[in-house]
């Protein structure tokens, strides 16, 4: 997102989205700075999200996987950004109707260590792939 992690450090709400079943039920997801999103600038390591060098050379894409709990048809999906200075920005958003689908091959990201990350390297590269956590994203 612009300016998004480590431009704005904290963990603030970013993206709201909201999955509208065909029944009428709904389950919404939140997505947070420095976690699902970061600065889309350059490439920079988050938890919540995979890095996806294919699909970028100078800045970064990320994959982002919400898992649905309900089963079923979908009849829309709301996406909400919060008021604040970090701007989302969207790819692509798919359904993997088979359960079948899989993030691409992760491309470590340079991490940042933070607060609520004191596990990172400070910026230096990171030899093991970020866990899998939630359609592509920045």
């Amino acid at each position: 997102g612009g300016w998004a992690f480590p431009s704005t450090r904290e963990p603030i709400h970013v993206l709201k989205a909201e999955v509208i079943h065909a029944g009428g039920e709904s389950e919404s997801f939140v997505m947070k700075n420095g976690v699902e999103f970061a600065d889309y600038i350059r490439p920079l390591e988050v938890p919540g999200s995979t890095f996806v060098k294919e699909l970028s050379d100078a800045t970064q894409v990320r994959w982002i996987t919400l898992e649905l709990n309900k089963p079923g048809p979908i009849q829309k999906i709301v996406l909400s950004s919060f008021d604040n200075s970090i701007a989302p920005v969207i790819v692509a958003i798919t359904a993997d109707i088979l359960g079948e689908a899989s993030a691409p091959s992760a491309t470590p990201a340079k991490q940042i260590q933070t607060k609520e990350n004191p596990a990172k390297n400070n910026g230096q590269e990171s030899g093991a792939a970020p866990p899998l956590a939630t359609p592509p994203a920045h």
